[in-house]
């Protein structure tokens, strides 16, 4: 199967767990959320363990704890950035990736971009800007927006740590199976939010277990379309380009727009769907 129909794929599913994630975000703290989404994400995992590949070269182990790191930090700040703000003004301005993504290509992977990748970055900065521009307001408002909004801010920390994580999965990809990566990247998914939920919040174990009850099956659904997703990042990861694949999987903008804006109810859906448009087109530009 081609790489880029696992990327579609992906791209489809990481739209409907962010529509999910962020209805249910509305009532659960992102730090509860996403550490009760971890759990469920390293329950499904367990299925994989009889083609687990157990042995691997030490520097593979300590990159996948590495990148289990870099990933915990990512997700929380974005399940904070989407809980505080509009799904369809978080989930298109996420498409920055791509640029952080080319940027640690180059730094890691010495993937050289070319002049028409720089064309689409400018396109990703102009729909980015287009989301944040108000009616009636300045061009430098969005500048003032990222300054001045703690979401906003938050995304960016988030985007910036997943370009790390999907150049560092791709060199991992070269060493162990997508299996293996997803088991263990669960894994230490999993112990980084408890860690984190034992010090900010005081949670356990127990308190982690009633939470789960009460919260019912609308976590493990998202937890569930998530897991589908990183299945299929890591398969195009794996068969294609990483920042190619990142592109592919920005089509999920588009559809949260579309979809999620609409059952949300959030304002200013047609300018959006235009400046995701453009964030579409800036993605695929940085990969021709």
């Amino acid at each position: 199967m081609s790489w880029w129909i696992f990327a579609l794929i992906a791209a489809a599913f990481l739209a409907l767990a962010d529509i999910l994630g962020k209805k249910y975000l509305n009532k659960i703290h992102a730090l509860e959320f996403t550490t009760e989404l971890s759990f469920y994400g390293f329950v499904l995992s367990l299925f994989f363990i009889p083609w687990v590949q157990w042995q691997m070269p030490i520097e593979t182990f300590w990159l996948i704890a590495l990148n289990g790191f870099v990933w915990t930090l990512a997700f929380l700040f974005f399940n904070k950035a989407l809980r505080n703000g509009d799904a369809s003004e978080v989930i298109p301005l996420a498409k920055l990736k791509v640029i952080s993504t080319l940027i640690f290509a180059v730094i890691i992977l010495s993937d050289i971009p070319q002049p028409i990748n720089f064309v689409g970055l400018f396109l990703i900065f102009i729909g980015a800007y287009l989301i944040e521009l108000k009616p009636g307001l300045n061009i430098l408002n969005p500048l003032r927006a990222f300054q001045h909004s703690k979401h906003l801010l938050m995304l960016l920390v988030s985007v910036t740590l997943y370009g790390v994580t999907s150049v560092l999965t791709k060199i991992i990809l070269q060493d162990v199976s997508v299996v293996t990566t997803i088991f263990f990247l669960n894994t230490f998914l999993l112990l980084g939010y408890i860690v984190l939920d034992t010090l900010f919040h005081k949670e356990n174990i127990t308190k982690l277990r009633f939470n789960l009850k009460d919260h019912g099956w609308g976590v493990f659904w998202t937890a569930l379309a998530f897991f589908i997703a990183r299945f299929n990042i890591k398969m195009a990861l794996l068969l294609g380009s990483v920042v190619l694949a990142n592109a592919v999987f920005g089509l999920n903008a588009l559809i949260v727009v579309l979809v999620g804006g609409t059952l949300l109810r959030e304002k200013g859906l047609h300018r959006r769907l235009f400046a995701s448009g453009l964030l579409i087109i800036g993605a695929v530009l940085t990969i021709l």
